[in-house]
């Protein structure tokens, strides 16, 4: 669909693996000014930014962000 992997927790995909291996999480109108002030890059017109290397570099932000990324899945769900 996208070139990449999904990234699926509890029946949603709240991320991907791009085609050319960066991290991208789903994010939306709440998330969106706070992660790009935090360097994200949204990867077209899907919902999904690219995770700045310092995010993945710091396990507790990466977690905080992927937990983010599925409530944003799940509230896109209902």
């Amino acid at each position: 669909m996208f070139g990449g992997h999904g990234l699926f927790a509890a029946g949603l995909m709240s991320g991907m693996i791009t085609s050319d291996g960066a991290l991208a999480l789903e994010g939306d109108n709440s998330t969106r000014e706070r992660i790009e002030a935090e360097g994200a890059e949204r990867t077209g017109k899907m919902p999904y930014w690219r995770v700045p290397a310092s995010v993945v570099d710091d396990d507790e932000a990466l977690l905080a962000w992927t937990r983010e990324a599925l409530g944003v899945a799940r509230a896109a769900k209902r």
